[in-house]
């Protein structure tokens, strides 16, 4: 005979974790196939390289060339890129002259694993159906993780990996987790954050017999196994584990801040990082007023916070994501990372988020349909700047990237003899043209001698270098022709290239700020242009 149904019985099914699992796994799907597919029009219309990739491509080309895996030659190797696992991928793909290609394939693959891990994360918390939309919303969407991603960085990738050192600490796969979290620290360094709290809690288990001790030396020993290797080969090969881009952005961000007031500092400006379409710094407008994206900012982070205090409440493993979160944001804001270096928040969003999910699903707990209501808006707001901002995208590769800072590259390759050297920036568009000559790129990313320079002399490093050519843009030029005039006295221009783009431009009512990068210069030593 079967039982009536009670109301308590009603309220336990409709609270139930991810019940039942069919309805689990189709939502799960369905972001998986929207992730793949914006990402392939992404990459089919705006054909979008992001800068920082091509200066790993470079060095990628260059091991294959038989140069060595450093950016340019005319000094001893330079480890000239952050992402270790970038570059293992960009060469691996260069055998076969694809290196691009491969890592836009995977960052395609790490999107949809992305959103498995993040529901395995929630499922394994007991969050309900609630916690999906926004959280998978975002890693199916979000603009910066497609951007970096298809523009051929591993922001993609590190993200996942994140996720998946969480996920397999949260469900005891040791070996695995060991694994993820050795990728995850060469995907990014700052992501050692995750493994770190996730030893630490695995440690914690082991001290209270509840796993053993011999299962987080199978994952310490996964993890060294993974990093170890290539500790010693930077060691051996570039003189230091270091990467060269970290001691010269450590340099240009300043000492570290301490004090209250920077710190309050940061934070107040720090939202425009983590907004719908402010989270890209070249935005200068948008479709949605500064005061809407303000309050969509305050609720996901509320929400995070709810998240986070009912995570310690009910002593639940999301912290293993919110705990490496907030200490991301310590650093971020204790070193004042610069807003111009916006792909180091997606890993640590895409954790954000997952956190954002669970306190969603705790607010589901006491008013269901606010929590679906909320949860709703922040997915849609997050998921629309991809939309707004793609032909603008398209707009920045084809008349920026393509039109201009990759011409210069060219005709400055044709111009340059083997031997010859070049002090410019970028390191990527213009210098990659130019990988097999003697770059000495400002501020020193890929140069140890351009940054000793640059450190001492500013824009004087002409001078000390005595580079054959210098590549400037027009507001350099200008700038060194008005306080340091003699610099440019020993030079001749040999090339302008330019176009009539506006300062800003864009379209969909999203505009970016196209700054210096529309008038360029190129300069010859005289001595070279008289023969």
């Amino acid at each position: 005979m079967q039982q009536p149904v009670t109301p308590s019985d009603t309220m336990r099914e409709r609270n139930r974790a991810f019940s039942p699992w069919t309805d689990i796994d189709k939502v799960v799907v369905c972001f998986s196939l929207l992730a793949v597919a914006l990402r392939l029009v992404f990459w089919n219309y705006t054909h979008l390289l992001w800068e920082d990739g091509l200066i790993t491509l470079s060095s990628a080309q260059n091991l294959w060339d038989g140069l060595g895996l450093t950016g340019h030659t005319g000094e001893a190797p330079v480890y000239s890129f952050s992402s270790p696992l970038a570059a293992i991928i960009l060469v691996v793909g260069e055998a076969f002259s694809h290196g691009m290609f491969l890592m836009r394939v995977l960052s395609i693959a790490s999107a949809v694993l992305s959103i498995y891990y993040a529901a395995g994360i929630l499922r394994e918390c007991s969050a309900n159906r609630v916690s999906l939309f926004a959280c998978l919303a975002y890693l199916a969407c979000d603009h910066l993780l497609i951007l970096f991603g298809m523009g051929g960085m591993e922001t993609q990738i590190a993200a996942t990996l994140a996720l998946a050192t969480a996920y397999y600490c949260m469900t005891r796969q040791f070996l695995l987790f060991g694994l993820a979290g050795g990728l995850a620290v060469l995907a990014r360094l700052e992501l050692a954050l995750v493994p770190a709290i996730c030893y630490l809690y695995l440690a914690y288990l082991a001290l209270n017999r509840k796993i053993s001790g011999l299962s987080v030396v199978k994952s310490v020993s996964a993890t060294a196994a993974i990093c170890l290797p290539w500790v010693i080969f930077t060691w051996i090969y570039y003189g230091s584990p270091v990467p060269q881009t970290v001691n010269v952005k450590k340099w240009m961000t300043g000492p570290i801040r301490l004090d209250l007031h920077a710190f309050v500092d940061h934070t107040r400006l720090f939202w425009e990082q983590i907004a719908p379409f402010r989270e890209f710094p070249l935005t200068v407008s948008t479709p949605v007023p500064d005061a809407a994206l303000l309050l969509i900012v305050l609720l996901v982070v509320s929400v995070f916070l709810i998240g986070t205090v009912v995570g310690v409440y009910k002593r639940s493993k999301i912290l293993l994501l919110a705990i490496p979160t907030i200490l991301f944001y310590l650093y971020h804001a204790i070193y004042n990372i610069d807003k111009y270096y916006p792909w180091y928040i997606p890993p640590f969003f895409a954790m954000f988020f997952v956190v954002v999910g669970f306190g969603f699903s705790a607010i589901a707990q006491k008013a269901r349909v606010a929590a679906v209501i909320l949860s709703g808006i922040v997915g849609i707001a997050f998921a629309a700047p991809f939309f707004f901002c793609l032909n603008t995208d398209r707009l920045w590769q084809q008349d920026i990237e393509t039109g201009i800072r990759h011409r210069v590259g060219e005709e400055l390759n044709i111009m340059m003899k083997p031997g010859q050297s070049v002090v410019l920036e970028p390191l990527g568009y213009i210098g990659g043209p130019v990988r097999t000559k003697v770059i000495y790129d400002k501020p020193g990313l890929g140069s140890k001698i351009a940054f000793d320079a640059y450190k001492k002399y500013g824009w004087g490093m002409i001078d000390e270098i005595k580079p054959d050519f210098v590549v400037l843009r027009k507001k350099e030029v200008k700038y060194i022709d008005e306080n340091m005039p003699a610099v440019l006295s020993p030079y001749e221009r040999v090339a302008h290239i330019y176009n009539s783009v506006p300062d800003t431009f864009g379209s969909n009512c999203v505009t970016y700020n196209v700054g210096q990068e529309t008038d360029f210069s190129i300069y010859k030593r005289i001595q070279y242009a008289l023969k």
